[in-house]
């Protein structure tokens, strides 16, 4: 879970959670690339079943938002960054997206991102799926790719990368 707001505390950003793998990363910018945003888009469009799920990730982000910045501060962020730009962050959906926003994924990134840290993101669980039947990779891990994630290891000349 990342924080509402950048290090220098003058801004705030509506990301919760980030795909910080780079395989994870490299292949799903493949999949956006490739139209995996046009196609998820085009399912939400014709499911109102997915756009409710939507619907609720956009809810859920928002509270999560709400409990990690604390209604204690919310008076304070709408002070010093002004009430309009605080509340539209503070309660935007995934990937700061207008809660009503129910047709568009924006970024298969987050979403990922999202069912990984939670396990309640349906567009996560699917694009995971295509990762896994469509495109036949693994996402466990190779034998050395740990060693870019784990912050204690050292890297060294012959690490994975």
């Amino acid at each position: 879970m990342t924080s509402p707001y950048y290090k220098d505390k003058d801004k705030m950003t509506s990301s919760l959670y980030l795909l910080t793998c780079p395989r994870l990363v490299r292949i799903v910018d493949n999949l956006e690339s490739d139209g995996g945003i046009e196609r998820y888009n085009e399912k939400l469009e014709k499911s109102a079943e997915l756009q409710d799920a939507m619907r609720q990730i956009h809810e859920r982000h928002s509270k999560t938002r709400i409990q990690y910045v604390g209604e204690h501060n919310l008076a304070r962020n709408r002070e010093k960054f002004g009430r309009e730009r605080a509340d539209v962050i503070i309660y935007s959906g995934i990937t700061g997206m207008t809660p009503t926003q129910v047709t568009d994924i924006k970024c298969l990134h987050a979403h990922l991102a999202d069912y990984l840290c939670t396990g309640e993101n349906i567009f996560g669980r699917m694009i995971l799926d295509e990762i896994h039947t469509k495109l036949l990779i693994d996402t466990d891990g190779e034998s050395g790719c740990w060693q870019m994630c784990d912050p204690l290891h050292a890297l060294s000349e012959d690490s994975y990368w």
